[in-house]
C-alpha cells in the first residue's frame, strides 16, 4: 500500500513537470511570435492597432501617420541585415579551415538562411530550430 502511494505521489509530480514545462514553452512560443510579427513594418502597424484596440475610424486616421515610421524601420532594418554580410563572410573564411567538408556546408547553409532578404520564414521554435509543419495557419 505504502508503495502505491509513492509511485502515485512520483506519478502526479512528473505529470505536473511536464505540464509545467509544456505551458511554459507555449507562453514563451507566444511572447516570442508577437515580438518577430513586429519586425514587419506591417506586423508593428497591426500590433499598436491591436494593442489600442482600435476600430476602422482610428486605424484610417493613424494610417497615414504611421506608414513613414514602419517604412523607416523597415529600411533601418535592411540596412542593418545588409551591413552584417561581411561579418558573415568573415566567420566563414576563418573557420573554413578547421571544418570538415560536411561542416563548411552546414555553415554555408546557415549563411545562406541569413542572407535572404525579407522577414523571417516559416514558424520558429523556441529554440530557434524551423519547425517542418506550421502547427496552425496564422
Amino acid at each position: 500500500m505504502k508503495l502505491k502511494s509513492i509511485f502515485a505521489i512520483f506519478g502526479l509530480l512528473a505529470i505536473g513537470f511536464v505540464m509545467g514545462m509544456l505551458t511554459s514553452g507555449q507562453l514563451m512560443k507566444s511572447k516570442v511570435s508577437k515580438i518577430a510579427k513586429m519586425r514587419t513594418a506591417d506586423g508593428l502597424e497591426k500590433r499598436i492597432y491591436t494593442l489600442l484596440d482600435a476600430d476602422d475610424e482610428l486605424k484610417a486616421r493613424l494610417s497615414p501617420k504611421l506608414k513613414p515610421y514602419t517604412a523607416e524601420l523597415e529600411k533601418i532594418r535592411q540596412d542593418h541585415k545588409r551591413s552584417l554580410m561581411p561579418v558573415f563572410d568573415s566567420i566563414r573564411v576563418e573557420l573554413e579551415s578547421e571544418l570538415s567538408s560536411e561542416q563548411v556546408e552546414k555553415l554555408d547553409g546557415l549563411m545562406k538562411k541569413l542572407r535572404r532578404p525579407g522577414p523571417p520564414k516559416g514558424k520558429v521554435r523556441s529554440n530557434g530550430k524551423k519547425r517542418k509543419k506550421p502547427l496552425s495557419n496564422e
